[in-house]
């Protein structure tokens, strides 16, 4: 074997090992969908990381024990 195929193979390997990646992330998107129940059971929730108004989060009103 010479370096021309070492690297070959090296390639070879590496475009083979994404393909059958890409093939298999495919096959999980397509019959792996949510069902709609899913989204019955867990609808929606507004995100709550986002604070609107005066309203000040509980974690802004904790003070540690060290700064007491």
């Amino acid at each position: 074997f010479t370096l021309l195929h070492l690297i070959a193979t090296g390639v070879s390997c590496f475009l083979g090992a994404g393909l059958l990646s890409f093939l298999v992330y495919v096959y999980c998107q397509r019959f792996h969908k949510p069902s709609q129940e899913s989204a019955v059971i867990h609808p929606t929730t507004p995100n709550h990381l986002n604070y609107k108004g005066n309203t000040t989060p509980k974690n802004e009103k904790y003070t540690p024990m060290e700064f007491k």
